[in-house]
């Protein structure tokens, strides 16, 4: 429950988290915006929209487009986001070793001298 007591998983609006549960990309993406939320890491790409962005719930479209922008996350075809689908064992393991590698990259920038 360490996620939950830092705010990264918040659970269900009743109360429950469900971890038996599939997590769709949505949530996925929401997961993934909440740990980059407050560190000090620079996009790599220009703000990007997915073709259905009028399908993303609006508590997660913050979160949609900015999995998008630090390239976290990708289209299922490369242009539709597709909210509600079930994110699969592949694309979370690609996309926390993606938030993984951003974050790390982060820390080490924030180190290095600058010249």
């Amino acid at each position: 429950m360490a996620a939950a007591s830092l705010g990264i998983i918040q659970g269900y609006p009743d109360g429950t988290f469900r971890p038996g549960r599939q997590v769709s990309r949505a949530e996925l993406a929401t997961i993934l915006h909440r740990v980059i939320l407050g560190r000090d890491v620079s996009p790599p790409a220009p703000p990007a929209t997915f073709a259905d962005i009028e399908t993303i719930p609006a508590w997660a479209l913050d979160a949609a487009q900015a999995a998008r922008q630090y390239a976290l996350m990708q289209g299922r075809d490369g242009r539709n986001f597709v909210p509600s689908a079930e994110a699969t064992r592949a694309e979370a393991a690609v996309t926390l070793m993606r938030t993984a590698l951003l974050l790390a990259s982060a820390s080490i920038s924030s180190v290095m001298p600058t010249r």
